[in-house]
């Protein structure tokens, strides 16, 4: 645009002719939606550095290709497509790297620009020939070309991408976490698999044990929550809480563990104790006990019985019922709607796909993975991991980061559809005022055109992502002295 109108000048200079339009009003609404566009990048990454260099244990969300994650896609099958899906998993880390990599990517479609202003200027150079002709002279063709040129080229487009990751950033800060890099967000747009832990949808809360029934001697008891506490120790989970607080005090772990998808066992004081599901006990020989209860263990579709054994016979029966948590429960449907399946990793026998399949009420939008090794091998934090998007909060603060990407990305969508109104429009308008009358209209209201525009893209920004009816400005600037201030505590 420089050189068009520098070369504008020149001729004008040349020619010296007694009226000719002048053009520096749209050049400066164009070269002002440029600068405006790198002072809302440096802010949004400076943001995000602020954010991503906070000492301390931060959450990163991971996102591969399911089909890489052997298991996960074997537990998947039937919900996804196997060649597109992408797996969005959850670590802890202490140092998140890449970070200026990430940033120094450009999202702009270059493609599209590009034809945009092949578009733009093939037609203003058709103009230019015809206005030559028609209005006459070379200053009145050059004049025509650079209308149709600066018009037929929203200046809007030099700012959109910039002001969006500006205001998404902003959107962030409200979640306590940053998606570094613009490109992220087209990088997790496609996840359409999330990984959750079973304490996560399951809550301290939410699994209650109804009842115990002892076989044998009656006062085995509190035996038997000793030596299931010991067992789920390793395991973790909802179970874990539910043993573990039912006694007074903590009990050692089990030892020589062994893990399978529905049963654990392992030697407590000695002793091999088994815990799992009446499959899990049959399969390994186990006595079971003939009693007259086998019919009612089914009267609720969400409770699910665990068989104790030692000594090669099932000593006791756990009732235990499940429900999702209120957090979990609040997401399920935005998950659902976001075209996203959970994958839930569990140590817990009674945790599988008919249980998450009665909880939805027969919705096949949750599937169970189970982990065999003990929890204590799969706590890691790790000295640093390459990621898009992290976090200083909870899993619901990462979920809706990912929701965030897809927004994102859709609303980019629009703001393509956007331009290219504009441009027609622009265009359309300019090749009229070039052959009937470009001299006698004021640039600066031409100018006014592209800045309309420009607000026009503001305001589309701002209702996409409205941080500012969530908390006010003056919030926002408080959101990382806050963050850092509670990392330290």
């Amino acid at each position: 645009t420089l050189l068009f109108n520098a070369a504008y000048c020149l001729v004008v200079a040349a020619y010296e002719p007694a009226t000719y339009p002048l053009f520096g009003a749209l050049y400066g609404v164009a070269t002002l939606s440029a600068i405006a566009s790198s002072y809302f990048a440096a802010n949004a990454e400076f943001m995000s550095f602020k954010l991503v260099s906070i000492n301390g244990k931060k959450q990163v969300v991971e996102k591969k290709m399911t089909r890489s994650l052997e298991r996960e896609n074997l537990a998947l099958d039937g919900t996804i497509d196997e060649y597109k899906s992408r797996t969005a998993r959850f670590f802890r880390t202490t140092f998140v790297s890449d970070f200026f990599r990430r940033n120094s990517k450009s999202a702009e479609n270059s493609q599209a620009v590009l034809l945009l202003f092949a578009v733009s200027l093939g037609v203003s150079l058709v103009t230019g020939v015809v206005a030559y002709f028609i209005v006459g002279g070379m200053v009145g063709a050059l004049a025509s070309f650079l209308l149709v040129f600066m018009l037929s080229f929203p200046s809007f487009t030099l700012l959109s991408h910039k002001l969006s990751y500006y205001r998404s950033e902003k959107e962030s800060l409200v979640e306590d976490s940053t998606v570094i890099g613009e490109t992220s967000y087209y990088d997790y747009a496609g996840v359409d698999v999330v990984t959750f832990e079973d304490t996560e949808i399951f809550g301290k809360d939410d699994v209650a044990l109804q009842r115990v029934m002892l076989y044998g001697d009656k006062q085995n008891f509190t035996k038997a929550l000793k030596q299931m506490s010991a067992l789920f120790t390793l395991l973790g989970g909802p179970l874990d809480y539910i043993f573990a607080n039912a006694l007074e005090k903590r009990v050692p772990p089990a030892e020589h563990a062994y893990v399978e998808a529905d049963g654990i066992r392992g030697e407590v004081e000695g002793v091999t104790v088994y815990a799992g599901t009446e499959e899990y006990m049959r399969r390994y020989g186990i006595v079971i006990p003939s009693d007259t209860m086998g019919a009612k263990d089914k009267v609720y579709d969400t409770t699910r019985v665990m068989y104790a054994a030692e000594a090669g016979r099932v000593y006791a029966k756990f009732y235990l019922r499940y429900s999702f948590s209120e957090e979990y429960t609040m997401l399920l449907p935005l998950l659902k709607e976001a075209g996203m399946v959970t994958l839930v990793y569990t140590r817990d026998p009674n945790v599988n796909n008919d249980l998450v399949h009665k909880l939805t009420t027969g919705e096949d939008i949750i599937r169970v993975m189970h982990k065999t090794v003990p929890l204590s091998e799969d706590r890691k934090i790790y000295p640093r991991i390459s990621a898009g998007i992290v976090t200083l909060g909870d899993k619901t603060n990462a979920i809706n980061m990912l929701l965030l990407s897809k927004k994102y990305v859709k609303f980019q969508k629009t703001l393509r559809s956007t331009a290219t109104a504009a441009a027609a429009a622009g265009g359309a308008a300019a090749i009229l005022l070039s052959l009937f009358g470009v001299f006698g209209v004021p640039t600066l209201f031409l100018a006014l055109w592209q800045a309309a525009w420009v607000g026009v893209l503001a305001f589309l920004i701002r209702g996409a992502f409205p941080a500012g009816k969530r908390r006010n400005q003056k919030e926002i600037r408080q959101t990382l002295p806050a963050v850092i201030d509670r990392r330290k505590d």
